[in-house]
């Protein structure tokens, strides 16, 4: 456990001072590691754009899903009026919840960002 923390203070001490831990003493044959970026992109705003597309591509057919769901409701209602009434909500949730995201997608939000921030 002394070895582990040590090693960790080392790194963080080559770290501050640029090096990699093994020119500040530590273990030699450690080199710096460079990751690859799994978002794809280094600007928030683009990283937005993509998330929002994913978002209706997910979307999407769950509320097609679940307007058919609803649909399906008023069918066997069979008069009961709180099942045709159940059946009327989902699909005008489901409806309204793809408005929603379609909104989100057509009016660029952070491009409309950049706007109000001027950036």
């Amino acid at each position: 456990m002394d070895l582990f923390i040590k090693f960790f203070i080392k790194a963080a001490i080559a770290a501050e001072a640029g090096g990699s831990p093994g020119e500040a003493g530590g273990s030699p044959g450690i080199t710096s590691v460079d990751l690859p970026n799994p978002l794809g992109t280094t600007d928030i705003f683009a990283l937005v754009n993509r998330a929002i597309g994913i978002l209706f591509k997910i979307a999407a057919p769950i509320a097609t899903i679940m307007i058919l769901y609803g649909a399906y409701e008023i069918l066997t209602s069979a008069g009961d009026p709180k099942k045709l009434e159940s059946g009327k909500n989902v699909i005008k949730y489901s409806i309204i919840g793809l408005a929603i995201i379609a909104l989100l997608m057509i009016t660029n939000i952070p491009s409309l960002i950049k706007d109000i921030l001027g950036i």
